[in-house]
């Protein structure tokens, strides 16, 4: 028996069977989920399934609860989920931290209960945009106008909300980049053993802002037909709070580029199904996507250190070591380093950081190699 560490990282194999399940409200719906299946199966999956349980203007906490005769742990707990989908929600106009962090992390909770330890992605947000007060509250009857422009809301200075707000459960008054932090790391510290991620809907928004903000609507290094398409940001909005079909277009390929690590030039997403959006649009739209996509999710992977394997006994090996940081481990398995080489995944473990100690089956070839890989 040989055995070999290395490390990988992989955001989702898109092969054998891939399971999305997705918690939100509408703008999670914004997303378009509902047409990851095929484009998953179109990428390599040999099997696609896809579930929302969405909450349409409630908040995560409220979501949870049961609907339509199912209960959230059930779904969690009715199969195997390759990722799961987070979108805290406003309640009354107001973007609590406390209470939407202590829904998601129920959400973890009824997986781990259930032996499961799938990828984990914050849905990111926009902020509202309201056309009586312009950029800068959730609803359209606040007294006052914070900023011209999007990015004036997304990127508000610190002190308009803290961590110590979050943790009062004092309300942000709009969807912010900084809420979104604190909470993604909050998430990451409570479940430190988890993959938890960020699908940056919300800074790809703002990215495209200052483009074209930058640029008076005509990016130097894009088409000239986005002088019709996107003068504002706010053209990416169909009523002030949800995408039109451009912006869905960008909330869609972000989250599918956020799932699999795979270029949005290189998604089989099919256009036709956004009005109005051109090739040559699309184009320029995917360069951003992947430049926010492959900036933010920089999750380090664990490196494996085998420190000893014993046995065999009852059939099986125990494979001992350590890593560098949290995350999740997959065992391989081949008969022959001859080429080519042909490496079976056997088992997939959570790991914590530091030692861990599991089993791997001994199975009835007369020599075996196996290796692992962090992800």
């Amino acid at each position: 028996m040989g055995l070999i560490g290395r490390a990988a990282a992989a955001p989702l194999p898109v092969s054998g069977s891939i399971n999305g399940l997705h918690f939100g409200n509408s703008q999670t719906g914004n997303s378009l989920p509902q047409n990851l299946p095929p484009e998953f199966s179109a990428l390599g999956a040999s099997q696609s399934y896809v579930e929302t349980y969405l909450g349409y203007g409630t908040p995560l906490d409220q979501t949870i609860q049961p609907q339509n005769g199912k209960t959230a742990q059930g779904e969690i707990q009715s199969r195997t989920w390759s990722y799961i989908t987070l979108q805290p929600g406003l309640e009354d106009g107001n973007l609590y931290g406390q209470s939407q962090l202590a829904a998601a992390s129920q959400i973890i909770q009824w997986a781990e209960a259930n032996g499961q330890h799938p990828i984990y992605y914050v849905y990111e947000a926009w902020p509202f945009y309201a056309p009586v007060n312009g950029w800068g509250q959730a609803s359209t009857s606040g007294p006052w106008l914070v900023g011209n422009t999007y990015s004036d809301v997304w990127n508000r200075s610190a002190d308009t909300f803290t961590p110590g707000q979050f943790a009062a459960n004092v309300p942000a008054f709009n969807y912010l980049k900084g809420y979104f932090d604190i909470f993604l790391q909050q998430l990451q510290t409570n479940f430190a053993q988890e993959n938890i991620q960020i699908i940056p809907v919300g800074e790809v928004l703002a990215q495209l802002d200052a483009i074209l903000l930058a640029t008076n609507g005509v990016p130097t290094d894009g088409p000239t037909s986005l002088t019709g398409a996107w003068s504002f940001l706010s053209q990416n909005y169909g009523d002030g709070i949800h995408a039109n079909a451009l912006g869905q277009y960008v909330a869609h390929a972000t989250t599918l580029s956020t799932i699999t690590g795979i270029n949005p030039h290189n998604l089989p997403i099919d256009i036709s199904a956004y009005s109005g959006l051109t090739a040559d649009e699309k184009s320029f739209l995917d360069g951003v996507i992947w430049n926010v996509v492959t900036s933010v999710n920089v999750v380090p992977v664990p490196t494996p250190t085998i420190s000893r394997i014993t046995g065999p006994a009852g059939g099986q090996f125990t494979l001992s070591g350590s890593t560098d940081v949290a995350g999740q481990l997959v065992t391989e398995k081949t008969t022959s380093l001859t080429p080519p080489v042909i490496w079976t995944p056997m088992a997939t473990n959570a790991v914590s950081g530091g030692a861990f100690s599991f089993p791997i089956p001994q199975g009835t070839e007369s020599q075996a190699f196996y290796r692992l890989m962090g992800q």
